[in-house]
C-alpha cells in the first residue's frame, strides 16, 4: 500500500481542470439598485449584434469589446421577458476584430460573419458557420476583383437599401461620407459587391463646429414605420445620434441630409462621450424596435462604465418614443477598467467580503485607483453591498492590486498594495479582527519592478512565515522569500524553478494547492493569454512548477487578474476574474480528478477511463482521461484515480 502512494506521488503532478461558466451567482447592492448578474464581465467600448442563435423565438445578444475578443449571451427569457446569461459559444474562439456583423450575407440558409480583416484592417474577412464553428473562407471582393474597404477606425454595417433580397455593403469616410457598394449577387459561395459611390446620397456629416468629423458607426432602420430604411449614425463628435430620414421609397431610396435630426431620440437625446453605435431589436416582443446604444467613445470624457444604455421604445412601429431604461443593460458590476478583485472576511462575521482594486477612475482629476469595498452580509446568498467606493481614501495611487494577509500574526488582516509604479504600498492594521484601521507605513524594502506590481502571499516553504510573489508587466513572477518570521517580515529576492519560460504580459500570480497533494500550484492570469497553470511537481521545500498545457477555460478577456477561493463554502473551488473591462467573471472548478464533471470524484470517473483504454483503436486520446498526461490512457491513470477516492 505504501509503494502505491508513492506512485500516486510520483504521477500527480498533472492533471486536466476545467472551469464552468457560474451565472447569477451573486447579487451586487450599490447605492439601493441591484445588479443581478454581477459576473458577468464590464463593457467599454463594445460593438454588439442581435440574433437568435438557439431558435426559441427570442433574440441572443453577441458582443465584441476593446480586448477584440468575443462574448456570447444567451436569451433564457422568453419573447415578453428577456434575461442574458454568458456562456460558451463558438464564437468566442475569433478574435483580434473591432467589428463584425451576423447575418445569411450569401443567401444559402447558413448564417455567416463578416469582420474586420486582421492582416489588413481595411479588409472585410467572411466566415461562414459549419455547424461546429466558423470557418474562414475568404476576404470580400468587388466585381473589378478589388477588395471590399472599410477604413479600420469605422462600424460599418450590411443592410439591403435597394429590397432586393440581398445586402448591400456602407461604411462611413474619414471625411463623413459614406461609401456604398451594391450586392449584385453570390460567386463560389461568396457575395460580391459593385462600388457606387464615396459620398451616397450627398450624406456630409460634420462636428458640432461645422468643420470636424471624426470615426462613425451605423445602421439603418425603419422609424417612421413607412417601409424604407433610414440611417441611424454615431459620430466621434457627436454625443448624441443623428438620424437621416430616407423620404424615398423603399426600392429607391431618397435620403434628406438637409432635414436630419442632430439629436436623438428627440424626446430623451443620447448624452455620451461620443461616437455611438446604435442597433435595434424587438426585445419585449411588443411589434416595435427598441433602442440600444453602446459608446465607443468619442471626444468627450472617457466612459468606461454605464456605456450599454437601453432605450425602450414606449410608442409603437410607425410612431416610436424611446425611452431611456437603464444605462447598465446586462446588469453587470463594472469599475471602468482593470480591476482585481480580492476576497477576506474583514470584519470577522465569518462571511467573505468582497474588495476590488481599480486601475483608474475619470471621477477624479488627476486620474486615480480606488479600492471599493463590498460587504458580504449573508454568505449562503452571496449578497454583496457597496460600503465604500474609496477604501483608504482617494489618493493611493493607479492600478491597485489589493492583497489582505496577516503579516504580523495579530490576529487580523494588513493590506499590501501593488501599485502602477512597480511598488508594493504596506498598510499595517492597528485595529483589530472586527474594526480594521489601516495606517500607510510607505512602500516595502526597495521593491520596484517597473510597472503594474501584483502581490501574492503564501508560505511556499513551510516555515510558518509568509512568502512574497509578484507579477509585472513584463509577465515576470519574482519570489522574495521570507528569512523573518511570523512576526516580523524581512524579504529577500530569491529564485523560482519553473520549468518553462513565462513569455506572458501582465502576470497575476496566485498560489493554491489545486491537486491537493501539500504543496502550492501556481496560477498566472495574464494580458492575452487567459489564465496559465502550474504544477508543483516537488515538494514543500523543493517547489518545481511545471505548465499545464491541457488546461480547458475560455477565454474571455484581457488582462486577467484571478482570485481562487470557495466563496459559498461547498466544496468546490471557484476562481472570479477581473478583467481590463472593469468587470469580473465567476467561474466553478472541477474536483480533482473529476475526469466526468459530475462534481463529485467516484468510480463513474474510473470506469469512464476504463471505457476509453478499451476504445483507444483509432481514436484521438481524451486529454481529461489521460490524468497523469503521459499520453497514454493505462492503469496509471486509473490508479491516481483510486487513490485520489481513497484519500477522500
Amino acid at each position: 500500500m505504501k509503494s502505491f502512494f508513492l506512485l500516486l506521488n510520483v504521477i500527480s503532478f498533472c492533471f486536466c481542470i476545467s472551469f464552468e461558466i457560474q451565472n447569477n451567482s451573486a447579487t451586487i447592492n450599490i447605492n439601493d439598485e441591484i445588479l443581478e448578474n454581477p459576473f458577468s464581465g464590464g463593457i467599454n467600448y463594445a460593438r454588439i449584434a442581435w440574433y437568435d442563435w438557439d431558435q426559441d423565438n427570442d433574440v441572443d445578444l453577441f458582443v465584441l469589446d476593446e480586448d477584440l475578443h468575443f462574448k456570447y449571451f444567451e436569451n433564457i427569457g422568453n419573447q415578453e421577458t428577456y434575461s442574458f446569461i454568458l456562456e460558451e459559444h463558438p464564437i468566442n474562439n475569433l478574435s483580434g476584430m473591432s467589428w463584425f456583423h451576423l447575418d445569411d450575407l450569401n443567401g444559402d440558409g447558413v448564417i455567416d460573419l463578416a469582420t474586420q480583416s486582421t492582416l489588413d484592417p481595411s479588409h472585410v474577412m467572411f466566415f461562414e458557420f459549419n455547424g461546429e464553428e466558423f470557418e474562414y473562407t475568404s476576404l470580400l471582393y468587388q466585381d473589378t476583383g478589388q477588395y471590399l474597404i472599410s477604413a479600420s477606425v469605422m462600424t460599418p454595417t450590411f443592410a439591403d437599401i435597394d429590397n432586393d433580397g440581398d445586402f448591400d455593403f456602407f461604411t462611413g469616410n474619414i471625411n463623413g461620407t459614406v461609401n456604398y457598394y451594391n450586392n449584385i449577387g453570390v460567386a463560389d459561395g461568396l457575395p460580391v459587391f459593385e462600388f457606387i459611390s464615396s459620398f451616397w446620397q450627398n450624406i456630409l456629416i460634420v462636428g458640432p463646429s461645422q468643420s470636424r468629423h471624426g470615426a462613425s458607426a451605423i445602421r439603418f432602420i425603419d422609424l417612421d414605420g413607412d417601409d424604407d430604411l433610414d440611417l441611424a449614425w454615431g459620430d466621434y463628435f457627436q454625443r448624441s445620434l443623428y438620424i437621416i430620414w430616407n423620404i424615398g421609397n423603399v426600392e429607391s431610396p431618397m435620403m434628406d441630409p438637409e432635414n436630419f435630426t442632430y439629436q436623438y431620440p428627440q424626446n430623451d437625446p443620447i448624452y455620451t462621450s461620443g461616437q455611438n453605435m446604435p442597433s435595434f431589436s424587438d426585445l419585449d416582443g411588443d411589434g416595435d424596435m427598441d433602442l440600444f446604444i453602446t459608446v465607443l467613445g468619442g471626444d468627450g470624457p472617457i466612459q468606461l462604465n454605464n456605456n450599454f444604455l437601453m432605450y425602450q421604445n414606449t410608442g409603437s412601429s410607425t410612431s416610436p418614443v424611446y425611452e431611456l431604461s437603464t444605462e447598465n443593460f446586462l446588469g453587470s458590476l463594472d469599475l471602468f477598467s482593470d480591476v482585481v478583485p480580492a476576497f477576506v472576511d474583514i470584519d470577522n462575521d465569518g462571511a467573505l467580503d468582497f474588495f476590488v482594486g481599480q486601475d483608474y477612475t475619470t471621477e477624479t482629476i488627476p486620474t486615480q485607483g480606488r479600492i471599493f469595498y463590498f460587504n458580504n452580509e449573508n454568505l449562503n446568498q452571496l449578497t454583496y453591498t457597496l460600503e465604500e467606493s474609496e477604501f483608504l481614501g482617494s489618493e493611493v495611487g493607479l492600478s491597485l492590486s489589493p492583497e489582505f494577509i496577516d503579516i504580523d500574526s495579530d490576529g487580523d488582516y494588513d493590506l499590501f498594495i501593488g501599485e502602477y509604479n512597480g511598488k508594493i504600498n504596506i498598510y499595517r492594521n492597528d485595529g483589530n479582527s472586527s474594526n480594521p484601521i489601516y495606517s500607510s507605513i510607505g512602500y516595502l524594502n526597495d521593491i520596484d519592478l517597473g510597472f503594474f506590481s501584483i502581490p501574492e502571499f503564501c508560505d511556499i516553504d513551510n516555515d510558518s512565515d509568509y512568502d512574497l510573489f509578484i507579477g509585472n508587466y513584463n509577465g515576470e513572477i519574482y519570489f522574495y522569500e521570507n528569512i523573518g518570521d511570523s512576526q516580523s517580515y524581512n524579504f529577500i529576492e530569491s529564485t523560482l524553478d519553473i520549468d518553462v519560460d513565462i513569455d506572458l504580459s501582465r502576470s497575476a500570480p496566485r498560489l493554491i494547492d489545486l491537486d491537493y497533494d501539500n504543496d502550492f500550484d501556481l496560477i498566472v492570469g495574464t494580458a492575452t493569454s487567459g489564465v496559465v497553470v502550474y504544477w508543483n511537481i516537488g515538494d514543500q521545500e523543493q517547489n518545481h512548477f511545471v505548465r499545464d498545457e491541457c488546461l480547458e477555460i475560455p477565454y474571455f478577456g484581457n488582462n486577467i487578474k484571478p482570485s481562487i477561493i470557495d466563496i459559498d463554502e461547498d466544496g468546490i473551488l471557484d476562481i472570479i476574474v477581473g478583467l481590463s473591462t472593469g468587470g469580473f467573471l465567476h467561474y466553478q472548478m472541477t474536483p480533482f480528478s473529476d475526469v466526468n464533471y459530475d462534481y463529485s470524484v467516484d468510480i463513474s470517473d474510473v470506469i469512464l477511463i476504463i471505457n476509453d483504454i478499451l476504445d483507444q483503436s483509432g481514436t484521438q486520446l481524451n486529454c481529461l482521461a489521460d490524468t497523469n498526461h503521459d499520453g497514454n490512457l493505462d492503469i496509471l491513470d486509473i490508479l491516481l484515480i483510486v487513490g485520489n477516492i481513497i484519500n477522500n
